[in-house]
């Protein structure tokens, strides 16, 4: 049964730029953020603006406290690939979209003080680590990839190349769309019911509240269902229960401002 948590993450600032952090992860060496609005860090979204998104990641990665020249982003299409992250991948993607790891939307990696990252408007932002094998990973989920099972996928990737036990695993579930504002049509929503067995863990009558022309998908909550299926205990799973849509303050949202949206990252490394 899932049990009601205080907001894991803490919004923190520094040089004048708010994120928010998961201090409890700190004693596992591993740093990880998300940062807020004004700052767009994406170089899709909003258009013309690379000097601003470099500008910005610039200012980020300085306030966070990770090395810039080091970060490794991917070019994500709400796929289910995810991406091993070798020493000949640091720097991809760090100030140049064109040189960010193609068509994937997870990132894993054993490397030291080599920080990944993701961008977000309103999708999932899932954040993985190993404190036994020492490993980390990052994924994108948006209702493609949680219907692709990305988060699964990342998992059992991190399992192949790294021996990681999906019983040791830590995740946090970051901000996203809520089930307070996403609302699918009747198509999407049967597309779901028939991928997902109604008797299983997954059940979607669980997740998802079905109206006469429309559904509320709850997308943090299937993602964790999904962790727990493939063997992450439940304890160990972190969840932030803010919404992008609602909290126009703090967080870029698509569903909320369409094409003018731009993007927050999520980023993780390990010391």
């Amino acid at each position: 049964m899932k049990t009601k948590q205080k907001n894991p993450f803490l919004l923190k600032t520094s040089n004048q730029i708010r994120y928010f952090t998961i201090p409890s992860w700190y004693k596992f060496n591993v740093s990880a953020f998300i940062s807020t609005k004004p700052y767009d860090l994406s170089f899709k979204g909003i258009a013309d603006k690379s000097a601003t998104t470099i500008k910005n990641r610039k200012l980020i990665a300085d306030a966070m406290g990770f090395g810039i020249d080091k970060l490794v982003t991917c070019q994500q299409t709400h796929s289910n690939k995810v991406a091993v992250i070798r020493k000949k991948d640091v720097g991809k993607g760090n100030l140049k979209y064109s040189t960010a790891i193609a068509d994937t939307d997870g990132l894993i990696t054993n490397l030291k003080n080599i920080p990944i990252a993701i961008s977000i408007a309103d999708c999932l932002p899932i954040f993985l680590v190993d404190p036994v094998n020492k490993s980390i990973g990052i994924v994108h989920a948006g209702w493609r990839g949680t219907f692709k099972k990305i988060a699964e996928i990342a998992i059992l990737k991190m399992k192949t190349v790294f021996n990681s036990s999906p019983e040791n695993l830590k995740v946090a579930l970051g901000p996203s769309i809520g089930s307070c504002c996403y609302e699918i049509d009747l198509k999407l929503t049967d597309k779901f019911l028939k991928a997902f067995k109604k008797n299983s863990y997954e059940n979607p009558f669980n997740w998802t509240k079905i109206f006469k022309k429309s559904a509320i998908l709850d997308i943090k909550e299937l993602n964790r269902r999904q962790l727990i299926k493939v063997g992450v205990l439940p304890e160990n799973i972190l969840v932030n229960p803010d919404c992008t849509k609602c909290n126009s303050d703090l967080f870029f949202s698509y569903r909320r401002d369409k094409n003018n949206a731009g993007r927050m990252m999520a980023v993780i490394w390990q010391t």
